[in-house]
């Protein structure tokens, strides 16, 4: 995965998360996710059946950095 924004792109990053395709588990862990997400996300997001947007707005340098808590 990478992000671009005007023509510019950041590096790639393996993305580790996800269902296989085809699973039997699938749909009932998507339903258990999504029902949870607004508690998780520290941002704006708007949802709609299974379409989720969110964004932040960066006013600084360290605004932009991403953060991963376990």
């Amino acid at each position: 995965m990478r992000v671009m924004v005007n023509g510019n792109s950041s590096s790639w990053v393996e993305v580790v998360s996800g269902v296989p395709q085809g699973s039997v588990l699938g749909p009932l862990l998507f339903l258990l996710f999504v029902n949870y997400l607004p508690d998780w996300v520290i941002s704006i997001i708007k949802m709609f059946a299974n379409d989720t947007k969110l964004w932040s707005t960066i006013r600084s340098a360290s605004d932009g950095k991403c953060y991963r808590t376990i």
